[in-house]
């Protein structure tokens, strides 16, 4: 097993350090996705929002500037302030026109929307140039030539200019709404990849806890019964380590310790069959040499005897 295989201190350090990168990736693929939900969103509020409110302020001058340029044809005043004043009107409008078409021509965002405008730039040239010689008809008191310039060219360029912003708006409209689609689509993605990885967390953290756990608990219970039965005397059971970690250790010093005391008591053993066997010669040894001793008593009381009986005056008495 590759977790006996590391100390315990080493083993913890991993399982914590694998746990903590889960919960680092999961937090990422939430940045990830936060992220990709700010730009979308971003999109819409810095890009496609300003880009319609603008087209509409374009669209609303340009409609201003048709009305102007029609009251100025229907209060036909030969006054040259009045002129003077309408013309600067017109001016003024075609500016802000412009102004506004070089601002929205800032923030192009797709091939399609850059074509459209294109479009839009060579169409309002086209309206500012006949507004600008129609108006040029009506002050010089060719009235006709101004109605029919107006009919003939003013009022078509005009249309295909309301059509390519007509069109520009529902580009921005159509990126708009997918931008909201896509931010939609992250989030549900983000709430699933979230959910999955916090379930996959779960099932890994709850592994990793059980093995870990396992690979510290086992071989300590397989520890605390062998020790138990060496405590009872039983110096045979069989130890077996795995690993090399604190409880591989452990079991491997119980098992010396084991085969210690058996080695030990053998030497006991032996020893005490030693001073058994002495003991017994010595036994042996003591009963011969009292048999020895009670022999040479018994013949000192005969010879005794024996010199009593020749005159020698005492006896001898040999139990």
């Amino acid at each position: 097993m590759l977790l006996r295989k590391m100390k315990v201190g080493l083993r913890s350090a991993a399982v914590f350090s694998l746990i903590g990168l889960i919960v680092a990736l999961l937090g990422a693929i939430s940045v990830i996705q936060m992220r990709d939900m700010a730009s979308h969103s971003a999109l819409v509020d810095k890009k496609w929002l300003p880009s319609i409110l603008l087209l509409q302020d374009m669209q609303h001058t340009i409609s201003e500037l048709r009305i102007e340029m029609l009251r100025s044809f229907l209060t036909k005043d030969n006054d040259t302030h009045v002129e003077k004043n309408t013309e600067r009107q017109l001016v003024s409008l075609r500016e802000k026109i412009s102004h506004a078409k070089d601002n929205y021509g800032k923030n192009l965002e797709t091939d399609e929307e850059r074509a459209a405008f294109d479009r839009l730039t060579s169409a309002l040239g086209l309206y500012i140039r006949a507004q600008e010689k129609v108006m040029d008809l009506s002050i010089n008191d060719s009235p006709e030539q101004a109605i029919n310039l107006t009919k003939s060219q003013l009022n078509a360029h005009g249309d295909a200019l309301g059509k390519v912003m007509t069109d520009l708006r529902a580009i921005n409209i159509k990126e708009a709404e997918q931008a909201a689609m896509s931010s939609e689509y992250t989030f549900e993605l983000s709430i699933l990849l979230v959910g999955a990885g916090i379930i996959l967390a779960m099932v890994l953290t709850t592994v990793l806890a059980t093995l870990f756990t396992r690979s510290i608990v086992a071989p300590l219970r397989t520890a605390i019964k062998v020790a138990e039965e060496i405590a009872k005397g039983n110096l045979t059971t069989s130890i077996e380590s795995e690993g090399r970690d604190e409880p591989a250790q452990l079991l491997q010093a119980l098992s010396r310790m084991q085969t210690d005391l058996r080695q030990t008591i053998h030497l006991i053993s032996d020893s005490s069959n030693q001073l058994a066997s002495a003991a017994e010669e010595l036994s042996a040894v003591t009963e011969e040499s009292t048999r020895a001793l009670q022999l040479a008593l018994n013949a000192g009381a005969i010879e005794a005897a024996r010199a009593g009986e020749g005159g020698s005056g005492f006896t001898v008495v040999a139990d």
